[in-house]
């Protein structure tokens, strides 16, 4: 059995379609349908997908201490679990700014994602998700500090142990 009969085949008029559900849950617990065109052969046409949280690749160690450095004066496995709950957010603009409302701003009861979407995110979405609002600007020059972090733990990582990496 070829790896892609388990995959539900669909057809157009001209070319062939096959879907892949995704394993990732909206916020709405919903899961993405991917289209994937199938060549002449059948087989699926290349498709590479990219992921920096951990479904694809094991970055926990990255994530864990790039968190740790950007709050310092918090308690490393309640920070990790915190940051990670905020996954389900839908981007990365939402989990900086929900993680600086609670850490920097103190909006503790955000550490509940629901509650951060209720309270922050509904009423000011635009405000996060624009690049022209300053809220917005304040997360992404957090989520830009976390890249340099985590750029550099990945540098020390394969320096320690390149095989590993």
């Amino acid at each position: 059995m070829d790896l892609f009969d388990s995959f539900d085949r669909v057809s157009g008029p001209e070319k062939k379609w096959m879907t892949v559900s995704s394993e990732l849950e909206d916020l709405d617990g919903n899961k993405k349908n991917i289209k994937i065109e199938l060549m002449e052969d059948g087989k699926p046409r290349a498709v590479a997908f990219f992921d920096i949280d951990g479904t694809l690749a094991h970055l926990e160690t990255i994530h864990s201490k790039a968190i740790a450095k950007l709050f310092p004066d918090e308690e490393p496995v309640e920070l990790e679990q915190t940051y990670y709950k905020g996954f389900k957010l839908g981007n990365s603009f939402r989990e900086f700014d929900r993680m600086r409302g609670i850490y920097i701003d103190g909006h503790l009861e955000w550490k509940d994602p629901e509650v951060y979407l209720k309270d922050r995110f509904t009423p000011h979405a635009e405000e996060i998700d624009q690049p022209e609002h300053s809220t917005h600007n304040i997360a992404a020059a957090i989520l830009e500090e976390y890249g340099k972090v985590a750029a550099q733990i990945c540098d020390e990582l394969y320096q320690k142990s390149p095989e590993e990496f």
